[in-house]
């Protein structure tokens, strides 16, 4: 038996029972199809009438992620346009977010929480459009963004530091789109960026340092952070298939959660979701390991980003 560690995309698998009740696993972030040791969630769907109950549960915990009513179902068991609450819950059982919808738009005050309950983001919405307001807060309770907004969603927003000055300001339109000329800032109060936009598409950006020189690096309002070496050589050099997995044909993709901090280093590492047998700590353990990145960006400034690498592992005979 020989055993093969890559990063890729997911094979996709399908379990059905019955006309009116639909089980399978899916994916992480896109949220397909896939095969149970890949699942990041286990959705469960029965008839309610003519709609769609959708539940949604972590794998790893088994616990509710997602409870919401859809109308509509296509031939792939998608769901769309949905209609009524919809609620998100933490891994921790924790309320994440709840939402409203009308045939498949937003309406109403939406609200998002972060893992401890303190409320994360705060926003009015008609017929799918954000407007009226917009609020929302890190975990330690500071303000982020504000957005005062019209009954068609044009108006301003502010975004904030940590320490409650002004990080970023400019106009929205309708749809919640950039617009006009956005100005960010250093966190010493210094321009950081200036960038043009229409109906959310860049048309110009000029970026300066931290003292007010021009900037000579590339530019671009978000630069992701990314190792300066091969990433796969890496995590293959220190992977070691753990005996327990191999031995009872354990196999299947984690997903590893990190952040890379302003230095590039590697910090708060932990799986979020895949199979068990050894497979999660080992992914922590090598990810861990890994050398520092490049940091990423916004609008000119370092920022701890978070990122997740998926890690598979596929036993071959």
């Amino acid at each position: 038996m020989k055993y093969l560690i890559t990063v890729l995309t997911l094979w996709v698998s399908t379990i059905a029972y019955g006309q009116d009740t639909i089980k399978h696993f899916i994916t992480f972030g896109d949220e397909r199809k896939c095969k149970p040791n890949d699942g990041y969630y286990y959705r469960v769907a029965f008839k309610e009438s003519d709609w769609w109950r959708v539940k949604d549960y972590y794998c790893n915990t088994r616990s509710l992620y997602r409870d919401g009513v859809y109308k509509h179902k296509n031939e792939k068991d998608s769901f769309y346009s949905e209609q009524g609450m919809f609620f998100y819950y933490h891994p921790n059982k924790m309320i994440m977010k709840k939402v409203r919808f009308i045939n498949g738009l937003k309406e109403g005050l939406a609200k998002e929480y972060h893992r401890s309950g303190g409320l994360a983001d705060s926003a009015f919405y008609k017929k799918g459009v954000l407007y009226k307001a917009h609020y929302a807060w890190d975990s330690a309770g500071n303000i982020k963004i504000k957005a005062h907004l019209d009954d068609e969603g044009v108006g301003e927003r502010w975004e904030y530091h940590t320490d409650g000055k002004v990080a970023g300001y400019g106009k929205i339109v309708t749809g919640y789109k950039q617009d006009s000329i956005w100005t960010y800032y250093h966190d010493n109060g210094q321009i950081s960026s200036i960038e043009q936009y229409k109906d959310d598409s860049l048309l110009s950006i000029h970026c300066f340092n931290a003292d007010g020189t021009p900037s000579k690096d590339s530019c671009s309002p978000e630069q992701m952070p990314e190792p300066p070496y091969d990433l796969m050589a890496a995590l293959a050099e220190n992977i070691h298939y753990p005996d327990f997995a191999r031995e009872h044909n354990i196999d299947g993709k984690v997903s590893v959660e990190f952040i890379v901090d302003i230095d590039g280093t590697i910090k708060d590492v932990k799986a979020i979701g895949g199979p068990g047998g050894g497979l999660r700590e080992e992914s922590v353990r090598v990810v861990s390991l890994l050398p520092p990145w490049k940091p990423g960006k916004s609008h000119n400034r370092l920022a701890r980003v978070y990122y997740t690498l998926p890690v598979s592992y596929r036993l071959e005979y």
